[in-house]
């Protein structure tokens, strides 16, 4: 707050066992009680679950479905929590009907053909605006640049690429909020701002 921070995004990864909705409720809580603007990006969550996130005071939801192409995603997430395409899929849907008023969306570049993504993802935010037309929308495109060893980036994106993926977003969706990571060079990043 001392630095001029207003809005906080609580981010958690997909472990169940830890960080439940009763968890971030309390959290989320916390910080509009210290008046804090609160967005969650967590894990897909039920129509309930978003429900008591808003009924605490949270705005906001980011969940990047990594790639719309099913057997992308279904091979990268053979088990676990991720593991169900449409869960993910629906999840902002979920939050929009809850009351969430601000839904942040994206794919993962490296995983799949960008084109085909970028499609889908332009395709999946005009549903959700036709659908809910008083939610703001936020789109990301984060790339891989590392990864574990273990794990191979199937189709780089290059810069060029990477630009003209985002000149589509703008010019579908000309006020929504574009983020840009602080994983690519400054250059880039004063070029696309």
């Amino acid at each position: 707050r001392t630095q001029g921070h207003n809005h906080l995004l609580i981010v958690a990864g997909d472990f169940p066992k830890l960080i439940s909705a009763d968890y971030l409720v309390t959290i989320i809580r916390e910080l509009v009680a210290q008046g804090f603007s609160v967005a969650v990006e967590v894990a897909a969550q039920s129509t309930v679950s978003y429900l008591k996130m808003v009924c605490a005071g949270a705005s906001g939801v980011t969940l990047y479905q990594e790639s719309y192409q099913e057997e992308v995603y279904i091979r990268l997430h053979p088990r676990g929590p991720k593991m169900w395409f449409d869960w993910r899929l629906e999840a902002l849907e979920r939050a929009a009907e809850a009351g969430i008023k601000r839904l942040g969306l994206g794919i993962l570049l490296g995983l799949a053909d960008p084109e085909l993504d970028i499609r889908c993802l332009i395709r999946h935010g005009q549903y959700l605006l036709d659908r809910f037309p008083e939610v703001k929308l936020a789109f990301s495109l984060p790339r891989i640049h590392e990864a574990p060893a273990a794990f191979k980036s199937e189709i780089a994106v290059d810069d060029e690429t990477f630009i003209r993926l985002y000149c589509a977003l703008r010019f579908s969706f000309p006020t929504a909020d574009l983020v840009l990571s602080t994983r690519e060079p400054p250059e880039l990043r004063d070029r696309l701002s």
